[in-house]
């Protein structure tokens, strides 16, 4: 078991804080929630395959994401706080626009936060499930593709 750490007094804003992401940014399509909770340097990963820096960086993915998917619906199922650290573990529905499949996914958002600021960010959700449920790849067992079976000699 692991030891006891005292209570963060912080606990509950560093958590409205992932609520406000969720809420303000993706539920609502607040855009200027994104300036208002990202810090201009802030490294963001797993949006892209390139890290995003900066707010400014971040609006193109949020731009292209809002176009495609509407009825968002976030799920905050656990919030943990560690230091400067709030991890969020989410999960998430919405309508895909271009092929009218609704879409699930679960995931989890860390975030680092410095005086009410995010200044790193880092996003691991199940994309591969939905680029299937969209049709933009045919829905195939990640398992067989990744670890495909071989005869051996």
């Amino acid at each position: 078991m692991a030891p006891s750490r005292p209570s963060d007094p912080d606990r509950e804003a560093k958590c409205e804080f992932v609520r406000r992401w969720f809420d303000g940014i993706w539920i609502e399509g607040n855009k200027a929630e994104i300036h208002a909770l990202i810090a201009p340097d802030c490294k963001i990963h797993g949006m892209q395959t390139e890290v995003l820096v900066g707010p400014d960086a971040f609006l193109p993915f949020w731009e292209l994401a809002r176009r495609n998917y509407r009825s968002i619906e976030i799920e905050i199922d656990e919030c943990l706080v560690e230091g400067d650290w709030v991890v969020a573990f989410v999960s998430a529905r919405s309508l895909h626009l271009h092929s009218f499949h609704p879409v699930e996914i679960t995931g989890c958002s860390s975030f680092k936060l410095v005086d009410g600021l995010c200044v790193e960010t880092h996003h691991i959700f199940d994309y591969l499930s939905v680029l299937g449920r969209c049709g933009a790849i045919e829905n195939v067992d990640a398992f067989e593709v990744l670890f495909p079976i071989t005869e051996e000699e």
